[in-house]
């Protein structure tokens, strides 16, 4: 059955939102601007021309492979600028050679299946050598998964789903417009989230069917960032814990559609597991293992709590670019909000997960890190997937019916906090490339300049960001809410 073009101009008109937001970031983000850019890029392209390992050399981490590269792709190196908060992106230069060079990446014995995708669709639009044409690829891909992630929100939780704006700060934003697995990650995991609320606020309970579709979202991360695989674990142990009905099915029935369901995530734990013996990848990585005490490494990785905060909401370039104190300050009470909420409105499996997301967010990268013995490598970035679930606590909390429910003004809250956070977010991030991180606030007599006027950029951003908040909390003129069905119990 065809959809009427009324029902498909909401989530057209979200789409081009988040496609404008992320282009104005990506077009303000010099060429490998973003950490690690230069690396996956480097892979995706040699994955696309059957190198996918490449070479080692002798004395370095087998970890880092080597590979036959144009010289144009790798040119503009950015070690000129990357850590260098003062130090503008204008030094970075590239060239038009197109000769083959030996260049190694760090990215080597990552997965095959994202490299695969945009390095395979840039050679065949004959843009293989071309840094901004894998960033757009991957852009292309974010934005879509993004999207569904969004509109499903929105479908289940209506003009209560600016909550999950939340969970789209500076250090997500500015990742997902960039080339690196992480994107996907980020994105694949605020879609899971999205599709178990959209299960929790069905009058029935998930079928076979629907476990099946969730695992083949968590598998599909599973084989583009293995790394994503405890956060699709708290994810489902999250659906089951909100899940409340499941008491209600058949015993066996129940067992025999969860065994199903598995399927697929057990199958991509295997070949993940198969191309990380091929590939030689071990839980440490051999480039940051200290040898000390694992009580002292224990400390270390804990005292990084604080660090780890900062930069999951926001340390930009290779992690050398501080935002204002005041943006933090904003989005630290927009967080507060939202768990008051849950402290306040949601029930006790709801304040359960909540807690378990904290406990979460501090506990398993001090003990990942303890145990590979590498307390300095992990970054706050990789705790982004865990802000999906804060919103889907908070939108299951506020969309009780009770007395005093603060529903419209948390969501408006957290919408036009994103406006404000990403548009002065994007502004330091343009600072700090083209005239130093504490350089002219104005942006005047800049080292290096994006292609399209700067000012202009971060206008087409405040009216993009504008948009989607205004899509994601206003009434659609003939939808109906799923939130009528909700059934939640004390």
């Amino acid at each position: 059955m065809r959809l009427p073009w009324r029902e498909l101009r909401w989530p057209a008109a979200l789409f081009a939102s988040v496609l404008t937001v992320l282009l104005t970031w990506a077009i303000a983000t010099p060429r490998y601007g973003a950490p690690d850019e230069l690396a996956h890029t480097v892979k995706a392209y040699a994955t696309a021309h059957g190198q996918l390992l490449g070479s080692t050399t002798p004395g370095v981490s087998t970890l880092i492979r080597r590979y036959d590269v144009p010289q144009r792709l790798v040119s503009a190196e950015p070690w000129c600028f990357a850590s260098l908060p003062e130090a503008n992106a204008g030094c970075a230069i590239p060239t038009e050679d197109r000769t083959l060079i030996s260049y190694e990446s760090s990215a080597a014995t990552y997965p095959v299946p994202y490299y695969a995708v945009i390095g395979t669709a840039a050679r065949v639009i004959g843009e293989s050598d071309s840094a901004r044409t894998y960033r757009l690829i991957s852009i292309g891909i974010t934005t879509i998964v993004v999207t569904a992630g969004l509109w499903i929100f929105r479908k289940s939780f209506g003009r209560q789903s600016g909550v999950v704006l939340l969970a789209c700060n500076p250090m997500a934003v500015f990742i997902l417009a960039s080339t690196n697995p992480a994107a996907l990650e980020i994105a694949g995991m605020l879609l899971l989230w999205a599709f178990f609320g959209r299960l929790l606020t069905r009058e029935r309970h998930a079928g076979r069917t629907d476990l099946l579709v969730a695992s083949t979202i968590g598998a599909v991360l599973i084989l583009i960032r293995p790394v994503a695989l405890p956060w699709i674990a708290i994810a489902f142990a999250g659906y089951f814990v909100l899940e409340w009905r499941s008491s209600t099915v058949a015993g066996r029935d129940r067992f025999r559609d969860l065994s199903v369901a598995a399927i697929p995530i057990a199958l991509s734990i295997v070949a993940a597991s198969l191309w990380s013996r091929v590939a030689g990848v071990g839980l440490s990585d051999d480039k940051y293992v200290i040898e000390a005490p694992t009580v002292d490494i224990g400390r270390v990785a804990i005292g990084r709590t604080a660090l780890l905060l900062r930069q999951g909401f926001g340390t930009l370039g290779w992690l050398d670019t501080q935002l204002p104190t005041g943006i933090y300050g904003l989005w630290i009470a927009v967080v507060v909000c939202a768990a008051s909420a849950v402290i306040f409105f949601g029930d006790r499996r709801t304040k359960l997960l909540t807690l378990g997301l904290v406990v979460c967010w501090i506990a398993y990268p001090a003990v990942f890190a303890t145990l590979a013995r590498t307390p300095a490598v992990w970054q706050g970035r990789y705790n982004l997937p865990l802000l999906g679930g804060l919103a889907l606590c908070t939108l299951i909390s506020i969309t009780k019916d009770q007395p005093g429910n603060p529903a419209p003004q948390v969501a408006r809250i957290c919408a036009i906090s994103f406006v404000i956070i990403n548009v002065v977010a994007l502004h330091q991030s343009l600072r700090r490339f083209m005239v130093g991180a504490s350089g002219d606030i104005l942006l005047r007599s800049p080292g290096w300049r994006p292609r399209l006027d700067p000012w202009f950029l971060m206008v087409l951003n405040l009216v993009a960001a504008s948009a989607l908040a205004m899509l994601m909390v206003r009434e659609r003129p003939s939808a109906t809410s799923d939130i009528d069905a909700m059934v939640v119990p004390p």
